[in-house]
């Protein structure tokens, strides 16, 4: 018999393409249903927690299933989602919690995650603590919905309540090169392609703790130490990063973070390259810091296939 856990669920969609939710629940095995935050638009970021509702019972079952209706405002389009979420992966994941990096206590799982994303991709994350692990990328199907159906107010026309929706999330010169220049159906999908990979911070450094922000919504932590890398996660096969946070100290003492951000068709590129000529094998990515002044540079290896990253940007500080 499933137990019963303290979460709450919630709901995202990109940062630049907001979703105006209209209703949504997840349900549990006995047919019973929570419901998600909805009549509200979300623009949260991908991957991250957005509205929350605090909804009694506290604890509840893990949710089997996903049904729900939303409008994709920059679109204009509305979707309806209704899956069934892989039960297993469900299972082990709230049972087992997520690991916390050295020195900290394990997380059990506090939020369920579920994104909505243009051309009705739809994501669903479990998070604890900072950890975000994906439980399942769907595919919702268009509906045929008017936006005067969501609109309360007699006297607002539709173009009226999209800018409403719109104001405060994106301006209207980032509309316009949104709009000249769409991104490719299934762009959100295809941003949780996986490969075989780890950082590795090169030198004779000690408390080396990297967080990795993927590009499908993803975050773990990796400790390196004279082992090997010790991540939470339950795969070898990790998303592309898109943001990299990197803490250490030096043989003085002195201690430093880095903030490292990707571009993403460069990295694509680098690993497919490096994909291609070694299928299967582990994918290193090195970064190097400067003896004089803290610079940074990176590389993917894999075997005696070396590339470099040059379309990067970071900063360093020290504590």
């Amino acid at each position: 018999m499933q137990g019963k856990y303290e979460w709450v669920p919630t709901a995202t969609a990109p940062s630049e393409f907001p979703a105006y939710t209209m209703i949504g629940f997840l349900g549990f095995q006995n047919g019973s249903t929570v419901r998600l935050p909805g009549d509200n638009v979300t623009a949260s970021g991908w991957g991250e927690t957005g509205a929350i509702e605090l909804i009694e019972p506290r604890f509840k079952p893990i949710p089997v299933s996903l049904d729900a209706v939303w409008f994709s405002v920059i679109e204009s389009k509305f979707y309806h989602a209704t899956f069934k979420l892989p039960l297993q992966l469900v299972e082990s994941t709230f049972a087992a919690g997520f690991r916390a990096p050295p020195g900290e206590e394990p997380t059990p799982i506090s939020r369920v995650i579920v994104g909505y994303a243009p051309g009705g991709d739809v994501a669903v994350w479990a998070r604890g603590g900072r950890v975000v692990h994906m439980l399942g990328m769907f595919k919702a199907q268009e509906v045929n919905m008017r936006v005067s159906e969501l609109i309360k107010n007699p006297d607002m026309s539709e173009q009226d309540f999209i800018n409403d929706c719109l104001k405060g999330i994106i301006t209207d010169q980032r509309l316009r090169e949104i709009k000249s220049s769409p991104l490719p159906l299934g762009h959100w999908a295809d941003l949780d392609r996986r490969y075989n990979w780890f950082p590795y911070l090169r030198g004779e450094y000690s408390e080396i703790l990297i967080w990795v922000k993927g590009a499908n919504g993803e975050q773990d932590w990796f400790a390196q130490g004279a082992d090997n890398a010790v991540t939470t996660s339950a795969t070898k096969q990790l998303p592309r990063p898109d943001v990299l946070n990197a803490s250490w100290k030096m043989k003085n003492g002195r201690q430093y973070v880095a903030r490292i951000q990707f571009s993403l068709p460069h990295l694509t590129k680098a690993f497919d390259a490096l994909h291609t000529q070694q299928p299967g094998s582990n994918i290193h990515m090195e970064m190097m810091i400067g003896d004089i002044e803290p610079r940074i540079s990176i590389l993917l290896r894999n075997g005696n296939q070396v590339v470099p990253l040059r379309e990067i940007s970071y900063t360093v500080n020290a504590r």
